[in-house]
């Protein structure tokens, strides 16, 4: 089964202004941040989210941080595709080296030119790579492939194919990929599908697209807190970019209470320049 719903539990900060919204809060904060990412608790990607409420009344306070912290549970919709079952994708990117599906429409897989039957080639119509590039299938000849494969059956953009799960790859910060290959009997081209067009003017990219957008490490990814619990998966504490902005308010409030202090010397300067205007 390629979907289950996880029962988790999340320690987070609340500030104390919002102890009256502690479930909107949580939801604002950090739970819809964490929908269409990949969660490693989880063991896959969070879809959506429900039944969100405290796991207790009560609040944790330490004399470090100004904030509450509290334990809320809540139920996920997590994706999380078995490692060799069949999965279906719609082609969105060919290229010599790999072609890019979505599955659901949602989800992207990457099948590399390794894990694709000999009998395809590379093949682009245009000089500049605008019209898009295909694979296409050649007379076999002494080229075995693990499943029937007619000469001249071409993989485009649009076209709708079964292939393997080989594994998520994923990222700290929740971008995600799933690995594919077509070197099975289960694999099949099962037709064109409509999907928009797509540009493929040739750019320079790597052969994995885990690498070509992948963030700066953040100081807290190491620090991954998880709450001990057989049927719940933990997560760690994202406030720390709010944090952050609490900071930087102290600092301007301060700014500002010194620039307060300074208005009644102003205020005194003013007036001794207006008694010598009269005297």
């Amino acid at each position: 089964m390629s979907w289950k719903d996880v029962k988790v539990k999340v320690r987070f900060s609340l500030p104390s202004t919002e102890t009256m919204r502690a479930g909107s809060y949580l939801d604002e904060a950090y739970l819809s941040g964490l929908v269409l990412r990949y969660c490693a608790p989880a063991r896959g990607v969070v879809v959506a989210y429900r039944n969100v409420e405290l796991a207790s009344e009560n609040a944790f306070v330490d004399g470090i941080s100004p904030y509450l912290h509290v334990v809320a549970k809540s139920d996920l919709l997590v994706f999380s595709p078995v490692k060799g079952e069949g999965l279906t994708g719609v082609v969105t990117f060919v290229s010599e080296e790999f072609i890019g599906l979505k599955v659901y429409s949602t989800f992207y897989s990457v099948i590399s030119r390794k894990e694709a039957p000999q009998v395809f080639v590379y093949g682009n119509d245009s000089d500049d790579g605008s019209l898009g590039g295909y694979w296409k299938a050649i007379e076999p000849c002494e080229i075995s492939s693990p499943w029937n494969i007619p000469p001249g059956t071409s993989i485009t953009i649009g076209t709708a194919i079964r292939f393997i799960n080989l594994g998520m790859a994923h990222t700290k910060s929740g971008l995600f990929q799933i690995k594919g290959s077509l070197l099975s009997k289960e694999c099949q081209i099962l037709g064109s599908a409509n999907v928009p067009e797509v540009s493929q003017a040739r750019k320079k990219r790597k052969s994995s697209l885990l690498g070509a957008s992948r963030p700066s490490k953040r100081k807290d990814d190491d620090d991954d807190p998880l709450l001990s619990s057989s049927n719940a998966a933990g997560f760690g504490d994202p406030l720390a970019e709010l944090r952050a902005d609490a900071d930087a308010k102290a600092v301007r409030t301060k700014r500002r209470k010194s620039e307060f202090v300074d208005e009644p010397e102003t205020a005194k300067k003013s007036v001794k320049r207006k008694s010598k205007s009269v005297g």
